[in-house]
């Protein structure tokens, strides 16, 4: 899985280095333990084409009403998931058939921190649509963005010291923390900062 999550974010249609796996794995292992995180895999045969963490919450807002949303900390500022180029409407469509007939998935599925009107936002949109709902927009966050000419390798290099560099490597051996959260459940099945909402199935909402 490792592998595959590395290639879909060197393919992806919006890069978002809070959802390569390297990030993924030390987040679960400083932020992760009781969420109950799973990490749905969305492959076309065999081809992973896109992936997303979610977690359930127990609250939406100041509502105790349970939802699903993309899984999320106070570390990462980019909530996109990492999908391949071209099949962000097929990501969406599996992913929400997939919670419409998990029982675990309850209510309404909560994405936070998507890059408005972007290819992965609007493959969200298209998706909804061809299944008669809605994804409307919720909240707005308005950030500042560095733009570069660089590539990020590149732009790291140049910017970070070579000394400091060494220091944030993160060991290739925390990996394993990535297929330790898999379930069966999850298994087959990133303007700035928007969120977005959809219902999932016809499911009367329960707190």
């Amino acid at each position: 899985l490792v592998l595959d999550w590395k290639a879909v974010a060197d393919e992806a249609s919006e890069p978002n280095s809070f959802a390569e796996p390297w990030f993924v794995a030390a987040s679960l292992a400083a932020f992760g333990a009781g969420r109950g995180v799973r990490i749905v895999e969305v492959r076309r045969g065999s081809r992973l084409i896109g992936i997303l963490p979610l977690a359930i919450e127990d609250h939406y807002g100041r509502s105790p009403v349970r939802i699903i949303q993309n899984w999320w900390h106070h570390h990462m500022f980019l909530g996109t998931p990492l999908v391949r180029a071209g099949e962000e409407r097929a990501f969406w469509s599996v992913l929400i058939d997939r919670l419409d007939a998990a029982s675990w998935a309850p209510n309404f599925l909560d994405v936070r921190g998507l890059v408005e009107d972007g290819p992965v936002h609007r493959g969200l949109v298209e998706a909804a649509a061809a299944r008669g709902r809605s994804s409307p927009i919720v909240r707005r966050e308005v950030r500042a963005l560095l733009a570069s000419d660089l590539d990020s390798r590149t732009y790291y290099e140049q910017t970070i010291p070579a000394k400091e560099r060494k220091e944030r490597i993160i060991p290739a051996s925390q990996a394993y923390l990535i297929s330790s959260v898999l379930s069966d459940d999850a298994a087959r099945a990133s303007m700035f900062g928007t969120g977005s909402v959809l219902r999932l199935g016809n499911r009367p909402a329960a707190v």
